[in-house]
């Protein structure tokens, strides 16, 4: 169906049709045919009227309609291009205004999609997109120190999506949760976090000590990735059906929309944190910690830090205990229920009353000496290993990938190597429990890693929290 026709244009010298479908903006050139096109909606940024970057304010300087565009290459990738469509003379300005308009109106991702095809241009200038506020927190040291650079080569999207960004950078450690705490989450529609699940944990750490937590925590994250570290980036480009990467994770943010992510509690005996990737202790978080030494190798160092902690040998003792998973259980949205608004914290209905106080009796429980324990929100840790293949970021539970008991070194070295493909999950040795809530116990001298974080003391109790958060993601279609 279509909504609006124009003819006022011309594409390549020649007399064009331009049409705003539901699916997308359709160029017809009759005189040559090659040049149709049907830009998809989900492909379209914007529209302006401009020459090099400069825009006009007067028709008689006949300056193109601009189309842009971020669409998909054949190599998966995204890269924005632009269509430039000549204005006829004599057409008045306010028409090609109303155009920009229609276009902006269509490629709007935060209009509803079962919204009514509008009948009139006044239909759409009443309903013209606001232009949206994003607040940019980049850590200039994070991955190999390139996330400014990054973010510079794209920042002209923003500007064509009708996005106006405020940038910060980080200048220490903790200045994240500094800012996720002090920032006003009333001004902007999103924050925006270039680095790594790093940076992103302590901002999440600020946006929950706050009095007003409850709204803040609800202001929609979006990830750029360019820390070493990138699980959920890669987790969301995966489901998006997106290549991973600088620019997929930039499409994810331009083009998508806020949906409910889990968050979970952290809970010892003497702290609490909050996070959205994973809980890991024994090898997984020895490996984690002592992959420090080699940042120098960008995401690699993980391969690396986990080959040298095969070789060792080593167990852990420890237990973990979990509540089961039932196929028939409903996990409702945190934010079902309106009174948890009002509370001081995130409401734990799950764990025991206290750090101190012994698990439910109906908890199950696997204790003795550990390989491995990885408990993942989502399906990917980093961009090449996927722990917990299925793991959903808002299904309201944690997907823990156990392995008791030791195994040998070829074993180990097995799993590593089929973990980038999730093909580990068929080893007799591996177990994946699916689960609401769950603790982890073990000599308080082992490191456990909360989102990539240390979090020492040998002992956390976990509680998922069901869309406690919000990130700019894609489903696929």
């Amino acid at each position: 169906m279509e909504a609006f026709t124009c003819t006022h244009f011309s594409l390549a010298g020649r007399p064009a049709v331009v049409a705003a479908l539901v699916e997308g903006l359709k160029i017809e050139v009759a005189t040559k045919t090659k040049l149709n096109a049907l830009l998809k909606w989900e492909d379209v940024l914007g529209a302006n009227m401009a020459r090099s970057g400069g825009l006009v304010s007067s028709i008689s300087e006949r300056m193109p309609l601009v189309v842009h565009t971020f669409e998909k290459a054949r190599n998966g990738k995204r890269r924005s291009g632009t269509v430039i469509l000549e204005v006829s003379k004599g057409v008045d300005q306010q028409d090609i205004d109303h155009w920009i308009n229609i276009i902006a109106y269509f490629a709007d991702p935060t209009r509803p999609a079962a919204a009514a095809v509008p009948s009139s241009i006044d239909d759409i200038l009443q309903n013209t997109p606001n232009k949206r506020k994003f607040l940019v927190l980049i850590n200039p040291i994070s991955g190999k120190g390139k996330g400014e650079k990054l973010f510079e080569k794209i920042e002209h999207l923003f500007a064509q999506a009708n996005i106006e960004v405020t940038k910060v950078l980080t200048e220490r450690a903790g200045h994240a949760t500094e800012l996720g705490k002090a920032f006003d989450h009333s001004v902007y529609d999103v924050l925006v976090v270039v680095g790594g699940d790093g940076i992103a944990y302590e901002v999440v750490q600020g946006l929950m000590d706050r009095p007003d937590w409850a709204d803040a925590i609800q202001t929609p994250l979006a990830l750029l990735p360019s820390g070493g570290g990138n699980g959920l980036a890669k987790s969301l480009t995966e489901i998006a059906g997106e290549a991973y990467g600088f620019e997929g994770s930039t499409y994810l943010l331009l083009k998508g929309r806020a949906n409910p992510l889990d968050l979970a509690t952290f809970r010892s005996k003497t702290k609490t944190t909050y996070g959205f990737l994973s809980l890991s202790w024994a090898f997984c978080a020895d490996a984690d910690a002592e992959s420090e030494k080699f940042r120098f190798a960008g995401s690699l160092r993980f391969t690396l830090s986990a080959v040298a902690k095969i070789l060792s040998g080593q167990t852990w003792p420890g237990s973990f205990s979990y509540l089961d998973a039932s196929e028939t259980d409903k996990v409702p949205q945190y934010w079902d229920d309106d009174a948890k608004a009002n509370a001081a914290s995130p409401t734990l209905t799950l764990l025991p009353p206290s750090a101190e106080d012994a698990t439910p009796v109906t908890w199950k429980t696997i204790e003795g000496d550990f390989s491995l324990f990885w408990a993942m929100n989502v399906a990917w840790a980093a961009s090449d290993m996927c722990p917990t293949p299925g793991a959903d970021p808002n299904d309201g539970y944690f997907y823990a990938l156990v392995v008791p008991g030791k195994i040998s070194k070829s074993e180990y070295m097995g799993m590593l190597l089929s973990v980038e493909n999730g093909s580990h999950v068929q080893r007799p040795c591996v177990q994946i429990i699916k689960t609401r809530a769950f603790q982890v116990q073990a000599p308080s001298t082992d490191l456990m890693m909360a989102d990539g974080e240390r979090f020492e003391g040998g002992f956390c109790q976990v509680e998922v929290h069901r869309g406690l958060g919000r990130i700019m993601s894609i489903s696929k279609a």
